[in-house]
């Protein structure tokens, strides 16, 4: 493995660490959604990203 993929897993091991560390956080403090809306969530922020790179849902799914 080289340097550079090394600090590229650093940098992707802290931030899921954070992501991790955030979600734990809102558990604790109660700010959780139910399945249903966590889940309705999930798909607009992934359209939202899918958008932005110019991938549509249906071109991502043929994809697998």
């Amino acid at each position: 493995m080289t340097e550079e993929n090394k600090k590229n897993e650093e940098i992707i091991d802290s931030s899921l660490m954070q992501l991790l560390d955030r979600g734990i956080d809102d558990m604790e403090s109660g700010n959780e959604l139910p399945l249903k809306e966590a889940m309705s969530r999930v798909d607009e922020i992934r359209n939202r990203r899918r958008t932005a790179r110019g991938v549509s849902h249906t071109a991502a799914s043929s994809l697998s």
